[in-house]
């Protein structure tokens, strides 16, 4: 099953999101401030695309809806089946739903910005695939994800799978390690294009101590 939602992913992201990566990045702002997830929230979707948005991951994490299992599969692959099937306002309609509680999730920008497109909505397809692109570069701006001290640090599971089918990389194996005060998740993954083969990293910390806590109350 997780193949499939990997192939799926990728499948969408490659038809239609590709251009995603070849626009400038966007600059993270960076202020002495923090402002809440709300505030950010806010300003986000009043359409300021300059917001810090490993903040408005990290801030996610503070509030009541947050889980670090994140979109379960089952309506994750409600939306993608949708998307599939070519059933673009359904699909629209999943997506805007996970995004009511959820606005970091980066496979529902995902399939809400095809959908947009696909029904024409070309300013809703921009605004989402450039939430898509800002979510993608706070993960991967920590560093190149090949070692424990350059690890990509993700507040969920579903953030490790989207980084992986973003760069095109196929999951062999995984498992938990521990170092240096930190938990981490290890992938040895292989290049669906050059055939190479690696590790990457993802500090989870966050997701270790949400569920430490969760499990003593």
């Amino acid at each position: 099953m997780k193949k499939y939602f990997a192939f799926l992913t990728f499948l969408l992201f490659t038809v239609t999101f590709g251009a995603a990566a070849q626009t400038p990045h966007i600059e993270l702002v960076r202020s002495g401030s923090e402002p809440s997830y709300d505030a950010l929230l806010t300003k986000l979707k009043s359409g300021d695309l300059g917001i810090d948005f490993k903040a408005l991951r990290m801030k996610y994490t503070e509030t009541k809806d947050y889980t670090p299992e994140g979109l379960s599969p089952e309506v994750r692959n409600r939306m993608y089946t949708a998307m599939n099937e070519k059933r673009y306002t359904e699909a629209r309609a999943l997506a805007e739903d996970v995004l009511k509680n959820n606005f970091v999730d980066i496979s529902a920008h995902l399939v809400a910005g095809m959908a947009n497109e696909a029904l024409g909505d070309a300013a809703k397809f921009e605004f989402h695939k450039q939430v898509f692109s800002g979510l993608i570069t706070s993960i991967m701006d920590d560093g190149d994800g090949q070692s424990r001290e350059n690890a990509f640090t993700v507040i969920s599971v579903p953030e490790e799978y989207a980084v992986l089918d973003y760069l095109r990389l196929t999951r062999d194996k995984q498992f938990s390690a521990s170092g240096d005060g930190h938990m981490y998740d290890v992938f040895s993954v292989t290049d669906k294009e050059s055939g190479g083969t690696l590790k990457l990293y993802f500090n989870t910390d966050i997701i270790w101590k949400t569920r430490s806590r969760g499990s003593k109350n």
